[in-house]
Order: C-alpha cells, then sequence, then structure tokens
C-alpha cells in the first residue's frame, strides 16, 4: 500500500529535525520504500578556552529498501547510508588527589597536583602554548576554576569532531519449500 510519514522537531541549543518514508507499490509483488534523518543541534557545552561549542550533532542519512514477496519466496534488498558529524562533548576534571592521600587505602606518592604544581606547565608551552594565555597555575588551578565554571562550560585545549560515514547493504531471502520447510 502507498503511505508514509514525516516528522519535524525543533528543540533547545537551535535543534531541527526531519524524519520521514513514503512506502510504493511498484507491482502485485514488488514494493519499495524510501526512508530518511536529517537532524542538528548546535552544542550544549561552550569551551572557554577555544571559544567554541562542544556536544553538537549534525547527522544524516537515508535508506532504500525493495521487497519482493509471493505465495513462497520473500526478498528484501535495503541499502543505507548516513553521516555522522558533530564536535563531541568536552572533559572536565571533577577531582585531583595530592600526594599522600589515599586511594581505596593505597597511599598515592605522585599524582597530578604534584606533577603539576605551582609554576610547573601543564604542557610543553612549545606544544601548546595556550595554556599559558588561559592562565592556569598548576592542576589545583585548573580544578578550582573547572569547579567555579558554570555546568555547561568548559577548559579542554582540544575540540574532537566526529566525521563517520556508514554504508550498508543487506539482502535477506527466504524460500518456503513446504508448511515445515523454509530455507532462510
Amino acid at each position: 500500500d502507498f503511505g508514509g510519514y514525516a516528522k519535524v522537531g525543533v528543540g533547545t541549543y537551535s535543534e531541527r529535525s526531519f524524519e520521514g518514508a513514503v512506502n510504493f507499490p511498484i507491482t502485485d509483488v514488488l514494493s519499495g520504500r524510501v526512508a530518511g534523518l536529517k537532524r542538528e543541534r548546535d552544542g550544549w557545552q561552550e569551551n572557554l578556552f577555544l571559544d567554541k561549542d562542544q556536544a553538537s550533532i549534525d547527522t544524516e542519512n537515508v535508506r532504500a529498501s525493495l521487497l519482493f514477496e509471493n505465495d513462497t519466496v520473500e526478498n528484501l534488498f535495503v541499502a543505507y547510508y548516513a553521516e555522522h558529524g558533530g564536535n563531541s562533548e568536552g572533559l572536565k576534571m571533577r577531582n585531583a588527589y595530592t600526594a599522600g592521600q589515599t586511594n581505596n587505602g593505597i597511599p598515592l606518592n605522585a599524582t597530578a597536583t604534584s606533577l603539576y604544581g605551582p609554576g610547573l606547565p601543564l604542557v610543553d608551552p612549545a606544544k601548546n602554548p595556550g595554556v599559558f594565555q588561559a592562565g592556569f597555575d598548576g592542576v589545583a588551578d585548573f580544578l578550582e576554576k573547572q569547579k567555579s565554571a558554570d555546568f555547561h562550560d568548559t577548559y579542554n585545549d582540544t575540540l574532537t569532531r566526529s566525521e563517520i560515514r556508514q554504508k550498508l547493504v543487506t539482502n535477506m531471502t527466504s524460500v518456503e519449500l513446504t508448511d515445515d520447510l523454509t530455507i532462510k
């Protein structure tokens, strides 16, 4: 039977989405379907270090199907293509042990706070001079600034962008030889 649906959505962080499908008969034993989805959303996190959005979505996909079906044979062919993108969520530091504290009863003798204390660079300044521009003075200072930031704010020196492409083709055939025997 001919039919289908369409959905349009909007949401927070400028989210926009469209989804739809159309089913259509070709002959008495052959039918088709085309379906798709498009979704975009701005990031819900603000990377204060890079002044960029994080946790954004940009995805689209399309799927086409052909179904052949008679009294004894069913064959379903599906082709699918998708592109998924967006910026990943930023990591937030929540805790840092100091030397002498214990973790599960085990005394710690070297931690991030002692390795990267005040006056010591968090990273090699030749590779990432921006750390000093952000004004962090060791891990403990970074941790305090991260804790005092808004829930949606992060301080990350990198931005990870997802670029995923998926392709899939399947074909499934079932042949009913008798009432009790079907080959798939």
